[in-house]
């Protein structure tokens, strides 16, 4: 405990004999029975504290990629708009066909099967969906085929969409509704209209 800053030092000494008395050390029934609901709320606190830090994990690396990274980069919608800027940069909506008629990324094409195979493996590549799941294991397939420049929206269209950014309806029109897949992801659009 010396590289703890002394005002800790009392309540790390209380946390480790908390964990260490054992029922033959001589408490009253009721010193027990405190000592006991201290343990469970201990143990209760650190798996909230573990499960909150998977689930940033999780948001952070990607749900496919959380153990694997290799060459894809989760990246915010800010750094999206602004790679979006690169000429030769491919753009896919992983998401279903009425999904990507709603509303895309300006230059966004739907990801269908074939389409990469006139593609080089160093070709940039930017992938999103609506929340970042199916584009993350859409990403993972693209690193198991070899391609090194591989690009993710962080949060996906509804990020893209937070942010104000521009969407293009199937017409190529601009417009603020969003395809948000269910009613449980229309509520994290702040901003447009929800669809479902």
């Amino acid at each position: 405990m010396f590289f703890l800053d002394h005002s800790l030092k009392p309540y790390v000494a209380e946390c480790v004999f908390l964990f260490t008395s054992r029922k033959h050390d001589i408490y009253a029934p009721n010193e027990r029975y405190i000592l006991k609901k201290s343990r469970v709320r201990l143990l209760i606190l650190g798996l909230f504290i573990a499960l909150f830090a998977l689930f940033f994990s999780v948001y952070q690396r990607g749900y496919y990629t959380l153990w694997q990274m290799g060459g894809l980069e989760r990246i915010d919608a800010r750094q999206a708009e602004q790679l979006m800027q690169r000429p030769d940069l491919k753009v896919f909506d992983v998401r279903a066909l009425d999904e990507y008629n709603t509303s895309h990324l300006p230059g966004a094409i739907r990801y269908e099967e074939g389409v990469l195979d006139e593609m080089s493996p160093s070709a940039p590549i930017l992938v999103y969906c609506t929340v970042g799941l199916r584009s993350n294991g859409l990403a993972k397939e693209l690193q198991k085929k070899g391609f090194t420049n591989v690009y993710e929206v962080k949060g996906g269209i509804l990020s893209w969409a937070n942010k104000g950014n521009v969407l293009q309806n199937s017409a190529g029109e601009t417009t603020d509704t969003v395809h948000t897949y269910n009613t449980f992801f229309s509520h994290f659009l702040r901003s447009g209209k929800p669809v479902y």
